[in-house]
């Protein structure tokens, strides 16, 4: 059947608009993108209704299992229930926070910054509020549909001298951070969906998500590569380094009475030796947490340790050719990790 001349000098919206006044069906392609992400949106409105969405804590004490828990999600709309859910988590340790520490990261960061300008009662109103600090372990990207998954830990959590959470540096690891971070105290796991500038929470299964070879943990390290070029192309840095971790690579850290160095498996402690001594004046005990040096009795070294060593491997030599002399002590450490500090 031949068109009429009023048909053909229609535009392209006005024979859409004919068509479909006498019955026929068609959909743009603007009108199909629009379709797809309305039924997303209703998708994550119907996610809204009190369910319950899971996530795992991940204890510092490797101990300790992993434990699956859930939060209820309400009426009120999106956004990360778990950085509101988990304030009351992190708030039950309140310890002091110590200011030492502060000045330690700020200069091994090069900060200009004046540490020494915060009080003491200042950072103990920042350690009762109890803030949660979200770690990116994957990004949401186009490629695993906007998913990602999340670190929830206490922001001052190394402030408080909470121990390393190894397992939490581990997933990091896994997801392609090298160096990984460190983590302090126990931390959480969480699932969020960004989609159509909105944020919801989706459940993460213990003992499906968990385990190193989950399926986003096999592509993790290609969607945060994509990720970090993404954000390359964008800022114009490519060479953004993570700073080093104290006495590691080879690196002493030199405190009082003695220098420290460190790899994830081993500490080495240098200690000088009075001039007139010898091995037979020594005495040196490795405790689970602690090592003491003495000399004819007297101190020269009496160390509360970050964390636990394994006593039985402690040795210890005399370097005749340093000057001064010098004691090496070698101990391996109960679990793999960097310690941030040498002391507890």
């Amino acid at each position: 059947m031949s068109e009429t001349k009023e048909e053909a000098e229609m535009t392209p919206d006005e024979r859409l608009t004919w068509l479909r006044e006498r019955g026929v069906h068609i959909s743009t392609a603007e009108e199909r993108m629009a379709g797809r992400v309305k039924s997303a949106l209703q998708e994550a409105e119907g996610l809204e209704a009190g369910e319950e969405i899971s996530y795992v804590l991940v204890p510092a004490d490797t101990t300790q299992p992993l434990k699956e828990l859930t939060v209820r999600r309400g009426a009120t709309g999106g956004g990360d229930l778990l950085t509101e859910h988990l304030i009351s988590a992190f708030s039950n340790n309140q310890s002091d926070v110590d200011v030492s520490l502060l000045q330690e990261q700020n200069a091994l960061l090069g900060s200009t910054d004046a540490p020494a300008s915060v009080s003491h009662e200042s950072l103990q109103k920042v350690a009762a509020q109890a803030s949660v600090e979200v770690f990116p372990l994957v990004y949401p990207s186009p490629s695993n549909t906007f998913t990602g998954i999340n670190i929830y830990l206490d922001e001052v959590g190394m402030l408080k001298r909470l121990r390393l959470n190894t397992r939490a540096s581990k997933y990091a690891e896994l997801a392609g951070f090298n160096p990984p971070p460190q983590f302090y105290g126990d931390v959480y796991l969480g699932r969020v969906q960004k989609l159509g500038g909105r944020i919801t929470n989706q459940s993460f299964v213990e003992g499906i998500d968990t385990t190193y070879d989950a399926p986003w943990l096999k592509t993790a390290v290609t969607e945060n590569l994509e990720h970090q070029m993404e954000m390359n192309r964008i800022t114009g840095r490519t060479d953004a380094t993570q700073p080093s971790v104290a006495g590691s690579d080879g690196k002493s850290k030199v405190e009082e009475g003695f220098s420290w160095t460190q790899t994830e498996e081993e500490l080495e402690v240098t200690v000088s030796m009075p001039e007139d001594g010898s091995g037979k004046d020594l005495q040196i005990k490795f405790r689970p947490q602690a090592l003491e040096v003495r000399f004819r009795q007297e101190p020269l070294v009496l160390l509360k340790l970050f964390e636990n060593i394994d006593v039985d491997s402690g040795t210890w030599t005399i370097d005749k050719s340093a000057t001064p002399v010098k004691v090496i002590i070698s101990m391996e450490k109960m679990e793999q990790a960097l310690w941030p500090r040498i002391r507890d």
